[in-house]
């Protein structure tokens, strides 16, 4: 990423971010943006989403009234910029609502700046913002059957979402009962603010056309994130304090010293939809005790990020692949063999140029699977209705007729390792 913008219709530059080089001019970004989409709307009734130039090229996508811009190298797919600006609308939208009611006095885009960093550095390689899913960790069957029924009595504690808990280890997800987009915002949102010294938080989010409570809370090294009925905190002294991210430290009390070792205030309501306000105290002392009954429940959980390594899902001929299961959103993309830097920049260099290809060729009604061969390399992809997989091959040790017999051999064992 070179430059990202976000600008009103009107052409006013409301949020501006450069990366790499020199910024854009300003007026001449504020021109062509606000003014090229309604051309090409009036002219082909269609939205334009980039501009092609000789070494860069321009990437647009609209929310209301709001565009959302990013300049880029034209070695970055068009699929995996585009997504990036998809992801920081949902993420934006998340944190201030609608786009309908965006406004200049309800709206501050610094407000998700560390937001805005994040997926325009680390998301231009990342293999879930270019599939839209995410990273599991890989629990046993019967692990993930009681972690279910753990997850369903919180979520029977007053106050709390049904469908609203997710369980995470460093950037992974071990289990969650969102929706897959919203499990994706929040591991963003976590990504982006991880707890550091606190060991609980609260940020107000806009999920399934509503305002809620996002709470996360630390249990030994995992992360609890829980989506409440929270209306409203109150943002004097006696409350939560909320600062510019719109984000803040949960408040505590005595019972809560094990896990923040904080002091006693007075908190925010909590209001739960049919029923009554409670303290967001009480919710709190809800929380902790789950906090023990999780400890006590002894589940055979991962107690650290372990990276996939390629060697536990191809041979030596496979040089890297990424697999997405379409519908649960696990994402695959298991580190490749040790190789001198160079040649390990090469082989990521290459697969992405590829990627994109392969990605507008797939898009083409009626194409399952697509096959390159690029100098030292095959590139083959196949999209089915449930799954998505690239792979990378070395040319000089597989032929094309021995490709499938790799492929089938990596669907296997990746289906093994998250069933």
């Amino acid at each position: 990423m070179r430059n990202f913008y976000i600008l009103h219709k009107t052409g006013r530059i409301l949020f501006s971010r450069n990366f790499q080089g020199d910024p854009l001019e300003r007026n001449i970004i504020t021109g062509f943006a606000s003014s090229l989409p309604n051309l090409c709307r009036a002219l082909l009734r269609e939205e334009i989403q980039q501009v092609v130039c000789q070494r860069s090229r321009i990437v647009l996508r609209l929310a209301g009234d709001y565009i959302f811009l990013a300049h880029v190298s034209n070695a970055v797919p068009f699929t995996v910029a585009s997504n990036i600006l998809i992801e920081l609308i949902r993420c934006s939208q998340m944190l201030f609502g609608h786009p309908d009611t965006w406004s200049s006095d309800s709206v501050d885009f610094d407000g998700c700046q560390d937001i805005v960093d994040m997926l325009c550095t680390a998301g231009m390689q990342d293999p879930c913002v270019a599939v839209g899913g995410l990273l599991k960790a890989p629990i046993k069957a019967e692990t993930r059957l009681r972690l279910d029924k753990l997850l369903v009595y919180l979520e029977s504690i007053q106050g709390i979402c049904n469908n609203g808990s997710m369980l995470l280890i460093e950037d992974s997800v071990i289990f969650s009962r969102f929706e897959l987009d919203q499990s994706r915002q929040i591991l963003y949102l976590h990504r982006a603010r991880p707890l550091r010294h606190q060991a609980l938080s609260y940020t107000p989010v806009f999920m399934t056309a509503s305002w809620f409570g996002l709470i996360r809370m630390r249990l030994a090294s995992y992360t609890l994130a829980i989506l409440c009925h929270l209306d409203s905190v109150d943002p004097s002294p006696n409350g939560l304090p909320a600062d510019d991210k719109r984000t803040a430290t949960a408040p505590t009390d005595p019972l809560l010293t094990d896990v923040s070792g904080g002091t006693t205030t007075h908190a925010p309501a909590v209001t739960t939809a049919g029923a009554c306000t409670t303290p967001l105290t009480t919710l709190l002392h809800k929380l902790t005790e789950f906090q023990s009954v999780f400890l006590y429940a002894r589940l055979e959980l991962p107690s650290e990020e372990k990276p996939a390594l390629l060697r536990q899902f191809a041979k030596r001929e496979t040089l890297l692949f990424l697999h997405a299961h379409t519908k649960s959103g696990t994402v695959t993309f298991p580190r490749p063999r040790p190789l001198p830097e160079i040649q390990t920049r090469e082989l990521y260099a290459t697969f992405w140029a590829l990627f994109g290809e392969a990605k507008s060729a797939l898009a083409v009604a009626g194409t399952r699977e697509v096959t390159y061969l690029r100098e030292y390399y095959w590139y083959y992809a196949r999209a089915d209705p449930d799954q998505e997989l690239h792979v990378l091959f070395a040319a000089d040790a597989v032929s094309l007729e021995q490709m499938h017999g790799h492929v089938q051999e990596i669907l296997v064992n990746v289906n093994r390792q998250y069933s």
